[in-house]
């Protein structure tokens, strides 16, 4: 298997040039996030989850900034009280800002980077828009910066890549995770990645009762709402099984078998982020709602693995399986009223 490091830099894989066709499919990424930033932010889709609790924090920010009372990022908290003093304008407005930017953000990377962008693009919307964008508006913009910094740093833009990070964390904690993972799996090599997930798998399975509840303890530290979510996520069903988790597994199990590790660094990184994403269902599987949160900052690195571009005709499988599990999950948001409530 060929082994890279972090000198590899891979170039895009599809043409940038300032011809017609490219400006006007980038003219229509825009409009598109354009409108599912406004539909976020004015509730096209119905009310959702979340929507009253980012309103309330909105219309509570004094006219002094101030960091107290507010469990929200400093980012977060900074954007919302210059937007509010600056234009006086209600939450809807501000929402649909932040959905904007997240998804400018996110459709940039992907049309930039991958050769399959409109089969991505649909996969995006299907599986995470519901819950980043239209619910959680934090994760949404923090994972937009944080992946923005991943791929600068696969051109090995540095010191950008560093600044686009640290906004991201800024914006929401749980955006350092896909950092700390992308900073790791570039440092393996080859088959050493799959031997050293492997034996992290059955480390895991052995030690999770303790590994779970330190996990818990620290992630506690940055968010003190953790000790609830994961006290209350104890009475829930642990569903590492369940259909949409099985499918993903599948993608990534059909990616390996095909040999996607040998297609260069931009691919092994992603997959191996998706691989990790995986392995935290197992991990924090006494605590379903941790291992949901710990897997969605990761998971995002799927549709970069698996939209890449299309090598040969069996490539057809993982995407399938991704293209299944993105029929599933929108399905699954408009039948939980995580859309259409």
């Amino acid at each position: 298997m060929t082994a890279y490091s972090l000198s590899s830099v891979e170039p895009a894989p599809i043409a940038q040039s300032r011809t017609l066709p490219t400006l006007l499919s980038y003219a229509a990424i825009y409009i598109a996030a354009g409108i599912l930033a406004l539909s976020a932010g004015f509730r096209w889709f119905g009310r959702g989850r979340d929507f009253l609790e980012y309103q309330s924090y909105y219309n509570a920010i004094p006219e002094r900034f101030s960091t107290h009372d507010t469990r929200f990022e400093p980012a977060f908290h900074l954007m919302a009280w210059s937007f509010k003093s600056l234009t006086g304008l209600p939450y809807v407005a501000f929402a649909s800002l932040i959905a904007f930017v997240s998804l400018s953000i996110k459709f940039t990377l992907i049309r930039k980077h991958l050769s399959l962008w409109p089969l991505a693009l649909v996969a995006y919307f299907c599986i995470f828009y519901p819950s980043h964008e239209y619910t959680q508006v934090r994760t949404a913009i923090g994972l937009a910066f944080v992946y923005l910094a991943l791929h600068l740093a696969l051109e090995e833009r540095f010191l950008p890549a560093a600044v686009a990070g640290l906004v991201g964390v800024l914006f929401h904690y749980s955006a350092i995770l896909p950092l700390g993972v992308f900073v790791a799996v570039r440092f393996l090599r080859g088959k050493v990645a799959i031997w050293t997930f492997g034996i992290a798998a059955v480390f895991l399975a052995l030690l999770w009762q303790d590994i779970d509840k330190l996990s818990v303890d620290l992630f506690a530290r940055v968010n003190p709402f953790v000790h609830i979510y994961a006290l209350n996520a104890r009475n829930l069903e642990s569903r590492p099984l369940s259909v949409n988790n099985i499918l993903f597994y599948a993608a990534l199990f059909s990616a390996v078998a095909l040999g996607w590790f040998k297609r260069g660094p931009y691919v092994t990184t992603f997959l191996l982020m998706s691989i990790a994403s995986a392995a935290t269902l197992f991990l924090f599987v006494n605590s379903p709602e941790l291992a949901q949160r710990t897997k969605e900052v990761l998971f995002l690195a799927v549709i970069f693995a698996v939209f890449r571009r299309w090598n040969r005709a069996w490539d057809i499988i993982p995407m399938g399986f991704i293209a299944a599990d993105a029929g599933l999950l929108i399905y699954l948001a408009f039948r939980e009223h995580v859309l259409g409530a």
